[in-house]
């Protein structure tokens, strides 16, 4: 039988343990009232983790990290959370959760410190804030102007100069080599954005009439973790990016950069430190690389003005890893020296293995034109084009085989041909109509086909049994691709649907359209049995970047806007993956267009696009 006594004694010893432990995990009064620096962790309690303090509110620092001050509560700005909210309202809405870093919206910092940083008063500890969710965006406030105060140990020599140096690619740049880096308005909020990537897009904010209002925010919706791509370092307190270039070595046969790439440096030199020094008399500038066999022409620029017209690298021999190349800078002035290192950095993706691939081109006649229909909108330079533009960037290249003819008029199953059972010489046609006193039109397909995949799996089945080559289309071989061209015009959905007039519960009348052109289509590399198959429905448009795009979807990327690793708003970047166009409004309007011209991977899509190959 237990001793009640004993147990008694045991719960006040458990109980005083246990408030014992409680009293060293807090902090005690003076340590809640100690000052708060950049990078602090913060809590949430609907955040899926702790978040970050990122201060951007004053310039003074201790140890190398900023003061945080009030000034640092400007939404997402400053609080930084990974993930998604989980905040109640958003399952009462029937909404799901979206990501912290869209919908952060603060109070005013409560229980402040006492001492005053730059016009402003420091964060403690126990200081806290509150959110209520909403879509939203934010920029830095800035800094308040204080007069500078000079200390006996701040140096004042005009050595001090401070600078920094970033790799560009040049205005005439088309995609002949891979090159990526951080732009400013993927992470802060420089561009208008109208919609979210939702389905259907809503708008990111509304004006007062709930028409969409055109908003700055970040192009990335996941920008901090984009960053991490650029293996980012901190130079004179500014965080740095790297780039990242792809080339060929020269001793490639039929090497495309024989004579290695220009690029463009840009050099950053706005640094309120430098208000106060002059320049130096003599400035060089060194590109440096360990590895031997990267040239760097010139290596030596003897100032910034000379900088300024660029450089030229070139890879002698194959690169079996990432090399970097870092630039730093030598100041003289008279018999005075300083050296600032990694005042930039670049980095050469490994060149050591180019992937190579094979591609069959398959034109689909349905009528006596269609041939030299297809070739003259698909041209005579595909495999240029490919090898010199696109692939080449992932240092992948491609032998197109001569296109092969595939008449859809000759072969038969269940006693139709695919021209007979689709309807497919039927050309589209332009539809108007008329609600009094508008007028709207669109085109509209002629053909019966509604859905994709059985249209696909048809024409894969026919060729397979019919094809010059009888290939084995749908076999796992991430090596070799199929190209199918045919000239018609397509759209998927229900017929009936493609465009009408509609009416709601109060009898007015409204243009109406459910179904989506479809200009070509592809499936990933993973998709199989059909993950080598591209098709192109050529009747209107045929453009390249749309042929780099679908064939990206075969070498394993996903839409920028859709799945993708690092989620970008629709139709504002110049990615491949990208779309030409934003979001249709209506059917009277033209759809917004991307003022971009698509003409990249970025290096993250080229880790992906090499895999299995």
């Amino acid at each position: 039988m237990e001793d009640q006594n004993t147990s008694a004694h045991d719960q006040k010893l458990s109980e005083k343990r246990a408030e014992k432990q409680k009293k060293a995990n807090e902090d005690s009064p003076s340590e809640k009232r100690e000052m708060v620096m950049h990078g602090a962790k913060l809590k949430c309690p609907y955040a899926q983790a702790p978040g970050k303090l990122k201060v951007t509110s004053n310039e003074i620092n201790l140890q190398d990290k900023l003061f945080a001050t009030k000034g640092d509560g400007n939404n997402m700005v400053n609080l930084q959370f990974k993930g998604t909210c989980g905040h109640p309202k958003w399952p009462a809405k029937n909404m799901p959760p979206p990501p912290c870093m869209n919908v952060i919206k603060l109070s005013p910092w409560q229980n402040l410190g006492t001492s005053i940083v730059q016009e402003q008063t420091v964060l403690v500890k126990e200081s806290f804030i509150t959110c209520d969710p909403v879509a939203n965006v934010a920029v830095a406030k800035p800094i308040p102007k204080v007069e500078r105060i000079l200390t006996p140990e701040e140096p004042k020599t005009e050595i001090d100069y401070k600078f920094l140096v970033n790799f560009r690619r040049g205005n005439s740049y088309k995609g002949e080599y891979g090159f990526d880096w951080l732009r400013k308005e993927y992470v802060e909020p420089l561009e208008k954005v109208l919609y979210n990537n939702s389905n259907p897009p809503t708008p990111i904010r509304t004006k007062p009439n709930g028409k969409a209002e055109a908003t700055k925010t970040p192009l990335c919706e996941n920008f901090e973790e984009l960053k991490t791509q650029y293996r980012p370092f901190a130079r004179f307190q500014k965080d740095y990016y790297c780039t990242w270039l792809s080339i060929f070595p020269i001793d490639y046969p039929n090497s495309p950069h024989i004579n290695g790439v220009k690029l463009d440096i840009e050099v950053f030199e706005d640094f309120k430190e430098n208000e106060k020094v002059k320049k130096p008399s003599e400035i060089e500038i060194h590109f440096e690389c360990e590895n031997a066999d990267v040239e760097i022409t010139p290596k030596i620029a003897k100032s910034i003005k000379e900088a300024k017209k660029g450089i030229i690298i070139k890879c002698k021999k194959a690169l079996s890893q990432e090399t970097a190349i870092i630039v730093k800078a030598v100041l003289k002035d008279g018999d005075k020296q300083k050296t600032n290192e990694q005042i930039g950095k670049l980095f050469i993706y490994a060149n050591n293995e180019i992937k190579n691939i094979d591609i069959t081109i398959v034109d689909c006649l349905i009528d006596d034109d269609s041939s030299k229909v297809l070739k003259r909108k698909r041209g005579s330079d595909l495999e240029v084009y490919l090898n010199s533009k696109v692939l080449n960037q992932a240092l992948i290249q491609c032998k197109v085989k001569a296109p092969e003819d595939f008449d859809l008029r000759l072969y038969k199953e269940n006693g139709k041909t695919l021209v007979e059972k689709y309807s497919l010489e039927k050309a589209s046609v332009m539809k108007e109509l008329e609600i009094s006193p508008k007028k709207a039109s669109t085109r509209v397909a002629g053909n019966d086909i509604e859905n994709l995949e059985i249209f696909r799996d048809d024409l894969m089945s026919l060729y397979e049994k019919n094809g010059t080559n009888k290939n084995p289309v749908r076999n796992k071989n991430d090596k070799n691709k199929f190209m199918f061209f045919t000239n018609i015009f397509v759209q998927m959905g229900k017929k009936e649907e493609r465009f009408f007039i509609t009416k709601d519960p109060a009898g007015n009348e409204s243009f109406s359209i459910k179904v989506i052109n479809v200009d070509a289509f592809a499936y990933f590399k993973t998709a199989q049995p059909v993950g080598n198959i591209v098709v192109f429905f050529t009747e209107q448009t045929l453009d390249n970047p749309t042929i780099a795009h679908e064939f990206g979807h075969n070498l394993g990327l996903w839409h920028l806007f859709d799945n993708s690793p690092y989620r970008f708003y629709k139709g504002h970047t110049d990615n491949f993956m990208d779309y030409s166009e934003r979001v249709r409004i209506d059917v009277e309007d033209s759809t917004d267009k991307n003022r971009n011209k698509r003409l990249a991977y970025y290096k993250w899509q080229w880790d992906e696009m090499r895999k299995g190959i």
